[in-house]
């Protein structure tokens, strides 16, 4: 199985020219947490929701609005993307690219052919009823128990909990359980 089955195509891109306050409004609109970052069409880097928390300042700690509003309409991708992102092309085999995921820690690998981005990996779970939740096998195989008792032999998912998501059947891109 090839990651070009599991992709997600044509993503949303910035640049690394734009501004925080783009990607700030992108994500929480569009409700992913990772954005490929482009340079003439080239990925160049990738931004996190992890990445802009930890670059904003913070209101609690003592930063004025003024300077937190400053800091999202001045700041450029740019300055706080990470560089040389983990990637991998549509023709990767499917466990490869996971056993990326987990041994690196990722929550997203763009997707490329060439310098053009054609897709983006990522966990996304979906608020609403009713709720989807999207995500990638982890691991294969996982043993799980207390006390005496066990369950061996399962799928483990990184996917995000969403409200009223029940943990319904896993299903393939084909609709098969």
């Amino acid at each position: 199985m090839k990651v070009r089955e599991w992709m997600t195509p044509d993503p949303f891109t910035l640049t690394e020219d734009d501004r925080v306050k783009t990607a700030v409004q992108h994500l929480l609109r569009a409700g992913i947490r990772h954005v490929p970052i482009l340079r003439d069409g080239a990925l160049v880097g990738i931004v996190t929701d992890r990445d802009l928390r930890r670059a904003l300042p913070s209101v609690e700690a003592g930063a004025s609005p003024a300077k937190y509003q400053a800091f999202m309409e001045r700041t450029t991708l740019k300055q706080i993307m990470r560089s040389d992102p983990v990637t991998c092309t549509p023709d990767t085999d499917i466990a490869d690219a996971v056993r990326t995921f987990v041994d690196r820690k990722l929550g997203a690998i763009p997707v490329v052919e060439g310098d053009e981005v054609v897709a983006i990996g990522f966990a996304l779970g979906l608020d609403g009823d009713p709720s989807v939740t999207l995500g990638i096998v982890s691991a294969l195989g996982r043993t799980i128990g207390t006390g005496n008792a066990f369950l061996d032999g399962l799928i483990q998912t990184d996917a995000a909990i969403s409200s009223g998501n029940s943990g319904g059947p896993l299903v393939n891109a084909a609709g098969e359980v």
